[in-house]
Formats: C-alpha cells, sequence, structure tokens
C-alpha cells in the first residue's frame, strides 16, 4: 500500500508539473487602424530563455508562416511576401521567456487568425487580429463603446503563474502529508494487532494453566484426563 500511494503522488506531480507549462493562453482579441503599427506578445514560457529556439508565428487561415526565428536569427525566406520587412522579433524578450512579435503599418489583409509557438514543445499563443479603416473604427467604436485594443499583460501572465506554482506548491505538500499520516497509521495499526495477538497468546496459556489447576490429580499426582 505504502508503494502504491509514493507512486500516486510520484504520477500526479508529474503531471501538475508538466500541465504548467501546457498550451497556452486564452486567443487575444486585437482590433487596430490600417497604418498602424501592432504587438503580439505573450509569455511563452517565463521559466526558461528562447533565444536558442526556433519560434513560428503563422497565419492559422492561411497555413503560411508571418515570421520565423530560429538559432538567434530571423528566416525571411521563410516568411510569406505579405509581411517581408514589417515584421520585427524582439530577441531581448526572448531571453525571459518572452514572444513580442511587431507588425508595422498593418492593412485589411492582415486580419486574421495568428498563431506563435516553439515547435516540439507545448507552449503558444494564439491571437485575432483586425484591422479597420479609420472611419470604420471611429464607427465601432460608437456602436459598441466597450471594445478596446487588447494587449497582453505580461506581468498579469507572470502573476497567474505564480498563482499557479503556489497552489501546485500547497497540493504537492498535502499529498506528502497525506502519504505520512496513512504510513504512520499503518504502523500504529500493526502495532496494536500485534499487541492482540500477544495479549491472546497470553490469555489462551492462562486458561490452559487454570484448566490444569482444576483437574484433579490421580495417585501420582499427575493431572487426570
Amino acid at each position: 500500500m505504502k508503494r502504491t500511494l509514493v507512486m500516486f503522488l510520484i504520477i500526479l506531480s508529474a503531471e501538475m508539473i508538466l500541465g504548467e507549462s501546457g498550451p497556452s493562453s486564452p486567443t487575444q482579441l486585437i482590433e487596430a487602424e490600417v497604418y498602424d503599427n501592432v504587438t503580439l506578445q505573450c509569455d511563452l514560457d517565463s521559466r526558461v530563455s528562447m533565444e536558442n529556439n526556433t519560434i513560428v508565428c503563422e497565419r492559422v487561415d492561411l497555413k503560411k508562416k508571418v515570421h520565423a526565428y530560429r538559432g538567434k536569427q530571423d528566416l525571411p525566406h521563410d516568411q510569406m511576401d505579405q509581411y517581408r520587412g514589417r515584421t520585427t522579433l524582439n530577441p531581448k524578450d526572448l531571453s525571459r521567456g518572452v514572444l513580442t512579435l511587431l507588425i508595422s503599418s498593418v492593412q485589411t489583409s492582415d486580419s486574421g487568425p495568428y498563431r506563435c509557438f516553439v515547435p516540439k514543445r507545448k507552449p503558444s499563443c494564439t491571437f485575432n487580429l483586425t484591422v479597420v479603416r479609420r472611419h470604420e473604427q471611429n464607427k465601432t467604436q460608437r456602436d459598441t463603446p466597450s471594445t478596446t485594443r487588447t494587449k497582453l499583460d505580461v506581468s498579469g501572465g507572470a502573476h497567474m503563474k505564480a498563482v499557479r506554482a503556489g497552489i501546485i506548491t500547497t497540493v504537492v505538500i498535502a499529498l506528502c502529508v497525506l502519504v505520512v499520516v496513512l504510513v504512520v497509521k499503518s504502523g500504529t495499526i500493526q502495532d496494536c494487532l500485534k499487541r492482540l495477538r500477544g495479549k491472546k497468546r497470553t490469555s489462551n496459556g492462562s486458561e490452559e494453566r487454570d484448566e490444569d489447576q482444576e483437574r484433579p490429580l490421580d495417585s501420582r499426582g499427575e493431572v487426570m484426563v
């Protein structure tokens, strides 16, 4: 039983740790006007540097690359013609595990779903960019005053990761305490069982002696059967 509990604890902890770096934040909705500069930003994995990793940002609907990066170098030959000369990946942010892609002078044709990720790893970020002409933007703001441009709050993402890490740590500690309690209780129960068995044997021996004392003796002083 002890081995089963320990294995369960190890497996659960591993799943929780792996789940922490799992895919990814909710899709960010970004609205911009024509000729604006738009920043796609998300926290891929703040625990490690991404400078030496391969980074791919693509248009999900077109299944083509918007920007590609590998080994501290951009890969313009993999890029869609539509985005050539208009995208910049911030290498300093990559050292903190944060992806920051700037798309300059956006056009309405840039509207669509985007995905940025590290191949063969779980973390990824998704965005939905809508680019409108200026008069359309003004009309949208009048019709829906609550509409705003959305950018990722990196500090908020880091805070959420810290909270999640605290919860995971608390759960793991609670599981460890539970295992210790169960092991201790198991040992206590075994001790109690041993004591009960010893008492039972002692009582049986006493009863046998009492029976021998109650039986009559023959002429030679031996107990009669």
